[in-house]
This record gives C-alpha cells, structure tokens and sequence, in this order.
C-alpha cells in the first residue's frame, strides 16, 4: 500500500508541475518595453534601395544556333564534294555533322521564342 500512495503522490506532483509549464507556456511575455516604437523605421531605413533592372530579351543564342547550323550544312556539302566517303572515318564524321544538324534543325524548330 505505502507504494500505491507513493505513486499517487508522484501523479499529483507530476500534474501540478504540468499544469504550471503549461500556464508559465501560454502567457504571453510583454516586450513592449524591450523593442523600441521606431524600430521597423530604423532598420527599413539602413536597407540599400534596389535599382530597377530593365532586362531586354536578346537572341544571341538563336543567333548563334543559326550560323552554327548553316556553318554545318556548308562544312557537309564541302565534305561530301571532297569525296571524303571513301573512308570509315569520313563516313563516321560525316555522319555525326549530319546527326549533329539534325538535332540542332529539331532544338531550333521544336522551340518556342517568346517576341520581345
């Protein structure tokens, strides 16, 4: 029996110290005294004004896909005039200009440019 009472002890202790961490948890602490009232103002005034950025969409990488894809399609027409086919190597580089053109003709026709 003595330890049946010495649980119960122990609950009633372990309740009380509940409810005081629960009531010293919802109270609100009052910091009004510890910020100043014009503290928002001071500190927005140290932040640095952002210069507005006008951004212009430009279209150098189209540019620059375009004479690469017509750099390529005159490098195949000069390879293939040269007679290069009769190796395995001239076979293999002139295939892989032509895979690289196509891919290159699908990118620049599959995509969407907005007009600025």
């Amino acid at each position: 029996m003595g330890s049946e009472r010495m649980s119960e002890e122990q609950l009633l202790r372990e309740k009380s110290l509940d409810e005081r961490v629960a009531g010293a948890l919802e109270q609100v602490p009052d910091v009004a005294g510890l910020i100043p009232e014009d503290f928002a103002a001071r500190v927005a005034g140290r932040v640095p004004v952002k210069k507005s950025v006008s951004v212009t969409p430009t279209h150098y990488g189209r540019w620059v896909m375009l004479v690469c894809g017509v750099v390529l399609l005159v490098v195949m027409v000069g390879l293939a005039s040269i007679g290069m086919m009769r190796s395995t190597f001239g076979i293999l580089f002139e295939w892989f200009l032509c895979v690289q053109f196509l891919v290159l003709a699908f990118w620049l026709g599959t995509r969407r440019w907005r007009e600025g």
